[in-house]
């Protein structure tokens, strides 16, 4: 039953190419066989079998206009319900198309918007390690899977998602905005994460330094476990340094310039509170002399995990041995380090 339906798939996919091979010059035809061959390569044969020859042709070419041309690190984003006059093709879905560089965690981040919102998710075309050479205008002029010692063009991540139809014009634009935004997030995250890893690293060696001799075993075991989470065991996503200042119960703190890191470079409002916003107890926590808290975020993530992300704060002291400031890594602990 399941050869047979791979092989209607198949044949279903041929019938397609030789429409577009027939409607398209053969130098663009070509090029969007070779995409095809691969995109489609691990839709479920249900999937593409609902659809006509021409509805499948169609969502092919629209899909290939809309990824065709890219500028430099944009993400683009399309939210629309197809109909056959304007698009070409046909659904009962809405759909959401996107393209840009090939990055982690990008399909988790984008599902997880839709099942924020209660939508249920119909169908997935997504490849990664694509590498799409483009001319100086944006243009697709090759399409290759990625190759070890092959670095010809950027590696990009082309998305097609149909997903419970929705009517509005304006709930649709409000996905497109969403992903949009999220999308900036996941690209935030993933450009820090080697800035949060080394200054993961430079907590851990201003912890070898404390100078408070009677606390030394503490620390080296707050040590290990900040070097544990580096080897795979925890999912940076966001990281900032405050600073205490006044005293007493008076005493407030303040974000250090140019330390936001991640999703933190965005505000870091709602993820966590303010010192003097604390109740007592968790402020007299906060400026104990131990050296490490683990808590959550006071909000959920939008990238990879519908969860409210993990806190974890180091102290800083100052050459006394006074706490004058504090690390904060957020992020996700890994399944691996649960496991």
């Amino acid at each position: 039953m399941l050869k047979r339906a791979k092989e209607k798939k198949a044949e279903l996919i041929d019938k397609a190419i030789q429409h577009i091979h027939r409607k398209l010059p053969k130098s663009e035809a070509d090029l969007i066989e070779k995409f095809v061959r691969v995109y489609y390569a691990s839709a479920a044969p249900e999937d593409i079998l609902k659809l006509s020859v021409i509805d499948l042709y169609g969502q092919i070419v629209s899909h290939w206009n809309f990824i065709s041309q890219r500028e430099p690190q944009e993400a683009k984003v399309r939210v629309y319900n197809p109909q056959f006059e304007m698009h070409g093709w046909q659904s009962t879905h809405s759909v959401l198309e996107l393209v840009q560089e090939d990055m982690p965690f990008l399909i988790d981040s984008v599902r997880l918007e839709l099942n924020r919102r209660g939508l249920n998710v119909h169908l997935i075309l997504h490849i990664g390690n694509l590498q799409i050479v483009r001319h100086k205008e944006g243009q697709i002029t090759d399409i290759k899977v990625k190759q070890p010692k092959n670095h010809e063009g950027i590696l990009e991540a082309p998305m097609f998602i149909e997903f419970d139809r929705q009517g509005d014009e304006n709930l649709l634009d409000d996905i497109k905005n969403a992903v949009i935004a999220i999308l900036g997030q996941v690209r935030l995250c993933v450009h820090d994460w080697p800035n949060m890893i080394d200054n993961m690293s430079k907590v851990v060696q201003e912890l070898d330094d404390n100078p408070k001799p009677e606390s030394k075993n503490e620390i080296l075991e707050v040590i290990d476990f900040l070097k544990w989470l580096k080897e795979d065991h925890f999912t940076f996503l966001g990281y900032c340094k405050v600073n205490f200042k006044g005293e007493g119960a008076a005493k407030e703190w303040s974000l250090a310039p140019n330390t936001a890191l991640g999703i933190l470079r965005l505000g870091i409002e709602g993820y966590f509170d303010k010192l003097q916003d604390l109740p007592e107890d968790a402020k007299q926590a906060v400026l104990s002399k131990e050296p490490l808290l683990i808590s959550k975020a006071n909000r959920p993530s939008k990238v990879h995990r519908p969860a409210n992300p993990d806190l974890i704060a180091i102290k800083h002291f100052d050459s006394q041995g006074e706490v004058v400031g504090q690390h904060y890594f957020i992020g996700l602990f890994t399944n691996e380090a649960y496991n």
